[in-house]
């Protein structure tokens, strides 16, 4: 009985070290994953950036030359805050969701509507660019001569760029978005990509039009500036209130913040996984520190009879911790496994790791093993000092 209680408790522990290898491989990836994701290149600059969501109420504001006239008079106001570097709108905000537009090129096959190629659209004001940080790659920014009585205009991104104009001058090209005979709207500028549909996400196709010839009752309001993102809100509040005393802005949110909600699901997950390995972790821990224990209590006569004849201290720790080792390696063997068959599920929650990453498989291994010796090393040291003469009493 004593032999199959021993046998269960090891197994129990081998279980344990198993689990716990499983779990902390999944956090090991989840955080690696985590990190990737906080260093990607947005494509834009959120430090120190403010907004707000305008929606005009259709009463007031319900023609274009009105809503026009509306943020023309306002974004100047707000520019001159003191702090304020830059001030645009711009809808949709990157992150806050898209609007999908067909689109067709000039000279390209002439295709039915319908069957045009869809992109991201976004309509913004001309300094929305200086405030988001998004660099200009060729041609020029949108000014303040684009107006609905002059040329349509549209600025492209560089993967729309890349896949429609790979060996060709893309500035002077015309695009339609009603069908292929137009009308026509002309490319006058390249930006950056921008990662607008999430983290995780590559940049896609993506055009912008100037406000001032789509505008738009609800938009985003951009601010840029050299303080706290919060230092300017009181500021800005008041400059609205100027302009239109029942206008209220909402919806008020630094942009590193909406950055942070973006990645919160990927947080709670290495959150939770974290906490269950640290737990399992814990209970190995427990576990080989009491299989240790007893192992080296049962052993207390073999262990005296060793020492009488010569054994030294480090024989006696070699002992202890050798059967500590193998139900750590037979743990780890079977983690391993357990683990390539639960992280290969765990493919869509990771970003740019791979599920069988073998530096996080090798590293958090090597640490259990690391944490298993620790663990009998009480069990280990307090068997090295068993007298010989009492323990042989003993029996």
């Amino acid at each position: 009985m004593g032999r199959r209680g021993n046998r269960a408790r090891s197994l129990l522990v081998v279980v344990e070290i198993a689990m716990s290898l499983a779990l902390l491989i999944g956090a090991g990836l989840l955080f690696k994953s985590f990190l990737r994701l906080q260093q990607v290149k947005l494509g834009f600059q959120p430090e120190n950036v403010l907004t707000a969501q305008i929606s005009l109420p259709p009463t007031k504001y319900d023609n274009a030359q009105q809503r026009n006239r509306f943020f023309q008079n306002l974004l100047p106001q707000i520019s001159a805050v003191p702090g304020v570097q830059s001030a645009g709108v711009v809808d949709p905000l990157p992150l806050a969701g898209d609007s999908i537009w067909e689109f067709f090129i000039e000279g390209g096959p002439l295709l039915p509507n319908g069957a045009g190629q869809n992109t991201n659209f976004r309509r913004c004001t001309p300094d929305y660019f200086s405030a988001m940080g998004i660099p200009l790659l060729q041609g020029r920014l949108f000014t303040e001569r684009d107006t609905a009585e002059s040329e349509q205009v549209v600025i492209i991104n560089e993967t729309l760029r890349r896949r429609f104009f790979p060996n060709a001058e893309p500035l002077g090209k015309r695009i339609a978005f009603s069908g292929a005979n137009g009308p026509w709207h002309t490319i006058v500028g390249v930006v950056g990509d921008v990662r607008h549909l999430g983290l995780e996400q590559d940049a896609g196709l993506e055009l912008y039009r100037p406000f001032a010839q789509t505008p738009t009752r609800s938009v985003t309001l951009v601010v840029k500036s050299s303080l706290e993102p919060g230092a300017v809100v009181a500021s800005i509040r008041r400059e609205v209130l100027k302009l239109d005393a029942e206008q209220p802005i909402h919806n008020i949110r630094p942009m590193t913040e909406i950055i942070a909600r973006d990645i919160a699901p990927e947080r709670f997950n290495l959150t939770l996984l974290a906490v269950f390995a640290v737990v399992a972790l814990l209970l190995a821990v427990v576990g080989i520190y009491g299989v240790m224990s007893y192992a080296a209590t049962q052993r207390t006569r073999e262990i005296g009879v060793r020492i009488a004849l010569g054994a030294q201290a480090r024989d006696v720790l070699k002992l202890i911790a050798g059967q500590a080792m193998w139900l750590a390696l037979a743990g780890v063997a079977s983690g391993v496994g357990v683990a390539l068959a639960l992280t290969h599920l765990m493919k869509k929650l990771l970003f740019e790791v791979e599920a069988s990453d073998p530096l996080t498989f090798i590293a958090l291994s090597l640490l259990l093993i690391v944490v298993a010796l620790l663990a009998c090393w009480i069990p280990a040291r307090r068997a090295t000092k068993v007298d010989p003469m009492i323990a042989l009493r003993s029996e």
